[in-house]
């Protein structure tokens, strides 16, 4: 089966699938989870580098996923030490 959609309308359809399951998990198993898809949803092209023949990233969502991921690794590292700090 051959799809003629254009690929912005196919990855803007299956972003919004993907971002629908992330918040369905998130509620599943009561715990956050790092969404670059929407943390890269206000930039041009969500983040996808438009002269791509292939699905990458432009050098501003390089950034955007570099900033969030930090972000990310220190948010669980501060819940990680107030429960280790609450455990000494």
């Amino acid at each position: 089966m051959v799809n003629d959609e254009p690929l912005g309308n196919y990855l803007k359809h299956h972003t919004l699938k993907t971002k629908a399951s992330f918040e369905h998990t998130e509620l599943d198993i009561d715990a956050r989870l790092w969404n670059f898809w929407t943390a890269a949803d206000y930039l041009p092209n969500h983040g996808l580098d438009p002269e791509s023949n292939d699905i990458y990233l432009t050098h501003n969502a390089w950034d955007v996923r570099n900033f969030v991921a930090l972000k990310t690794l220190d948010a669980i590292w501060r819940e990680l030490k107030a429960v280790y700090d609450s455990c000494n």
